[in-house]
């Protein structure tokens, strides 16, 4: 029984640079992300970003960024170049008004991918997502169970992405109760590569007496970093430090979806303003062989 929606799976990119004549390298994830503009004539209308950490789309560069999808089904990952500076020179990516808020979105227009071929999955707004204010309804606690969905070590697969899945739970959320910018901790390690990638809260049909049961899975956050602390080896002569190690704690800071909520509102009025282009470039491509790092 499948506890993650493949949709979930497919809709996480690996997103990285391609310089010119050499193979793509990939450091990052991200997902693809589909807000409920309206609906008209029956039909939900949407909006397609995608999501990642701030720190990820500042550290890119053009021309040589770009981003690995998967398309439905089972033909091979693509990839395609992404603009990342608009005609005015300001950038196309939008980070959260905070800016201790690592969470940042860049419109992507699909006409180019869907032009290639590639009818890609989507993260959407009004049915795969959870809100903080919809967890504390649910009764979503320390200890419920999730998945970090991401390319840790750079590690995204040959002919198609393959998303690395890791489990885990909410290790604390109290404070992200009352203020959703704080971040969730979550016990799941995750390592460089994995930054942007979707956290997703495990569906169960069973709960003890007194809460809800998780009836479906959703995405509630974006992991953004790990959690370090100094080990530090001491001399046997002196008992004076001679070294120290930075080591990973195995704790995961996630921003909720109610920060991807906030940073595409103000992406949002800018795209509305006609500032919109082609964020995929006209380029794609379909490596033969993509071994991770």
């Amino acid at each position: 029984m499948a506890v993650i929606p493949l949709s979930f799976i497919d809709s996480v990119v690996a997103i990285g640079s391609h310089p010119s004549g050499g193979n793509a390298t990939w450091g990052a994830s991200g997902f693809l992300y589909a807000t409920l503009r309206g609906t008209t004539a029956g039909r939900n209308e949407y909006g397609t970003y995608l999501v990642t950490n701030r720190h990820v789309l500042d550290g890119l560069t053009d021309p040589s960024a770009c981003v690995r999808i998967n398309p439905k089904g089972s033909g091979p990952a693509r990839e395609f170049p992404i603009s990342l500076k608009r005609a005015n020179g300001l950038p196309w990516h939008f980070g959260h008004p905070d800016p201790n808020v690592d969470v940042a979105v860049m419109p992507v227009n699909m006409q180019v991918a869907s032009q290639a071929g590639v009818s890609a999955e989507l993260i959407k707004s009004d049915s795969d997502v959870s809100t903080v204010s919809a967890l504390a309804s649910d009764g979503v606690a320390e200890g419920s169970l999730v998945y970090v969905l991401g390319f840790p070590m750079s590690l995204v697969g040959v002919a198609r992405n393959t998303v690395i899945v890791r489990a885990g739970c909410i290790a604390s959320m109290q404070e992200t109760l009352t203020n959703p910018r704080v971040p969730m901790l979550v016990d799941a390690p995750i390592f460089p590569g994995n930054s942007g990638g979707p956290v997703v809260l495990r569906g169960e049909l069973l709960a003890i007496k007194g809460t809800k049961p998780q009836m479906r899975a959703s995405v509630i956050g974006v992991a953004a970093s790990y959690l370090t602390y100094e080990d530090v080896a001491c001399s046997l002569q002196t008992g004076k430090p001679r070294v120290s190690f930075t080591e990973n704690s195995g704790l995961s800071l996630v921003f909720p979806m109610d920060c991807v909520i906030e940073a595409i509102s103000l992406a949002e009025s800018v795209v509305h303003k006609g500032a919109t282009q082609p964020v995929l470039g006209t380029a794609p491509t379909t490596p033969t062989q993509n071994p991770a790092p």
